[in-house]
């Protein structure tokens, strides 16, 4: 109980709440390194390195990035990281 007190201190939220923080902790942990690998997965399907997640670390503009980087379409053909998925998916 005494590290879900450390938590509740850290992510300011009662106490009493920290029960609920515990179990969502591993959760996110887990789903981090997943995440991180789609995103990158991502970014390289529009052209730009893995790096360029990088720029999430900044508050307002890291998430107006994040969006635009999800909506913008992927390259047409290959790139510099390999084939197009989408000319596989069409010729099976």
């Amino acid at each position: 109980m005494a590290a879900a007190a450390a938590i509740a201190s850290v992510l300011r939220v009662d106490p009493d709440d920290a029960r609920v923080v515990t179990p969502c902790l591993p959760v996110a942990l887990a789903l981090l390194v997943p995440g991180l690998a789609v995103k990158v997965r991502r970014v390289h399907d529009i052209g730009l390195s893995g790096w360029w997640l990088l720029v999430m670390i900044v508050p307002l503009v890291g998430a107006l990035v994040d969006l635009l980087f999800a909506l913008k379409p992927g390259d047409a053909g290959p790139n510099r990281f390999g084939a197009d998925p989408r000319e596989r998916v069409a010729s099976v």
